[in-house]
């Protein structure tokens, strides 16, 4: 009878927490141990969510220790623990409580996420207390914050990052004022150049230009493209057919590796496209400078520019007469040894309406405007569209979201998915909006190619907010940024079969 009470307790109130409690020891009392999990997991779930919003942490506790009395192997409620220990400051015993978790459920990719973060949270976080002017650990641990919405002190972090990058110059990987960006470029161009003069390397002879095609050539053009990327990243998903698109009676391809081979499959057609593929992973600049040389390149693409694995010392050898910055960083590198920046476009198949998804394949809401980001507080029918983030970045998003006014599900949170299918989906928002802290290079170029409105380039960030909420507001006027940039798509598309 006491079993029937609670559940229709529950059917009343949804959010009748003490019912859930009550009902869990009522099936625990009756042998019903499994039944009892899942309805303290239920209870869980919203209970937990609701603390954590209001920040009463002390009872979010409660509630994940609640699951682990019954379970003490309970991975969801270890994982939970965690995030709180996370939320508290207690590194320690959240990697206690993902290590747990991960002996539990070996295949839950994200808790070993969360345990990596941890780690590296707690290391940074020792580092500086070791030696508190630790610039390289400051910028990382602001960086991992940041991947786990952990935006407290925030401002403060901003200010000290640029007062060390205006002291030291090391990376970008914050919102900079464009000329200290500038600034940062020009330096660290020219300590690459230092670097390659170390090497004490005499200047390379290049090979003559050639002649233009039907004046006496009889030899081919060798373009050789240099990247860190050509595995499983936005990059290479973008470049993966260019390569055969290259005329072979005109053109020989070379691709310089400077990662190792993971066996991708974006590494295997690129392999299977370009007539070279080399990797150099292992080489020296100069070495791999030489080997450039010799292979007699005429036309040298770094697809990295300043992004992570890049080793712009090989161009500062300048083991090739043209030079070229492609793809991979959306800015100059203010270098003397890199001649041009050059852009790209494609995926045409989104353009077919046949082979559209629809809005209730990924759970979205068909009556409502969807931003592809935030401007959602003055959009009433409106909902956010997020990937996932790591399970700690989820909660603390929603948890920020709820504390401006801003009801759960009116924020959605999706899976990764294959390239094709994410281009594919992206044309079921509205409105695409960049993030002031990590702008979009390739996530632009894929929700642009989708059909995604994004004229949006404003000076701050008051007119930022106005631009957003007036398109979601107006929209024809939306509808009209939308069709002249699918008239621009189809432009593009004609082009290219024309050429193709």
């Amino acid at each position: 009878m006491a079993i029937r009470n609670y559940r229709r307790a529950i059917a009343r109130d949804a959010e009748c927490f003490e019912a859930y409690r009550n009902l869990g020891n009522a099936l625990k009392d009756a042998d019903r141990a499994q039944e009892a999990i899942d309805c303290y997991h239920s209870q869980q779930g919203s209970q937990l969510l609701l603390y954590v919003q209001q920040g009463n942490y002390g009872l979010a506790m409660s509630c994940c220790n609640e699951v682990l009395r019954i379970n003490p192997m309970a991975t969801e409620g270890l994982v939970n623990r965690g995030n709180i220990y996370i939320e508290i400051g207690k590194v320690n015993e959240a990697i206690q409580d993902y290590t747990q978790a991960i002996a539990n459920s070996p295949t839950m990719a994200d808790t070993h996420i969360l345990l990596a973060l941890a780690y590296t949270i707690k290391s940074y976080r020792q580092a500086l207390m070791l030696r508190p002017d630790f610039p390289r650990a400051t910028c990382n641990l602001f960086h991992s914050l940041q991947c786990v919405c952990d935006w407290d002190n925030q401002e403060e972090m901003f200010i000290e990052v640029e007062g060390i990058l205006r002291r030291q110059i090391e990376v970008i990987a914050f919102p900079l004022d464009p000329m200290l960006a500038l600034d940062i470029s020009h330096k660290f161009a020219k300590y690459c150049s230092l670097i390659a003069a170390r090497y004490v390397l005499s200047p390379f002879t290049h090979p003559p230009p050639l002649s233009i095609k039907g004046c006496g050539r009889n030899s081919r053009l060798r373009v050789g493209y240099v990247s860190s990327d050509f595995g499983d990243h936005p990059v290479s998903h973008l470049m993966c057919s260019v390569f055969g698109m290259h005329d072979r009676e005109n053109v020989e391809v070379f691709c310089y590796a400077l990662s190792p081979n993971e066996g991708t499959e974006w590494e295997i057609c690129i392999q299977s496209e370009a007539e070279h593929f080399i990797d150099v992973s292992s080489l020296t600049f100069d070495a791999t400078a030489r080997m450039i040389n010799e292979d007699r390149i005429q036309i040298l693409i770094d697809l990295n520019g300043y992004t992570k694995g890049e080793r712009s010392e090989i161009f500062a050898m300048q083991p090739a007469p043209i030079q070229v910055l492609y793809m991979g960083f959306p800015g100059t590198t203010a270098a003397t040894y890199i001649d041009y920046l050059i852009t790209d476009e494609k995926n045409r198949d989104v353009l077919d309406p046949n082979s559209q998804p629809t809005r209730s394949d990924y759970g979205l809401p068909v009556d409502k405007f969807i931003f592809a980001c935030a401007i959602s507080k003055r959009v009433p029918k409106s909902v956010l569209w997020l990937l996932r983030f790591p399970a700690a970045g989820e909660k603390r998003l929603r948890a920020y979201a709820a504390a401006q006014g801003l009801q759960q599900n009116r924020i959605i949170f999706t899976d990764v998915a294959m390239k094709r299918e994410h281009i594919k989906r992206c044309s079921l928002a509205d409105l695409f909006l960049d993030t002031p802290l990590c702008n979009a290079l390739t996530t632009g170029t894929d929700v642009l190619w989708a059909g995604l409105g994004d004229e949006m380039i404003v000076s701050s960030m008051k007119e930022y907010e106005e631009k957003a909420v007036l398109l979601a507001l107006n929209r024809p006027k939306l509808k009209n940024l939308t069709n002249r940039l699918k008239e621009y798509e189809e432009k593009a598309l004609y082009l290219i079969q024309r050429a193709g």
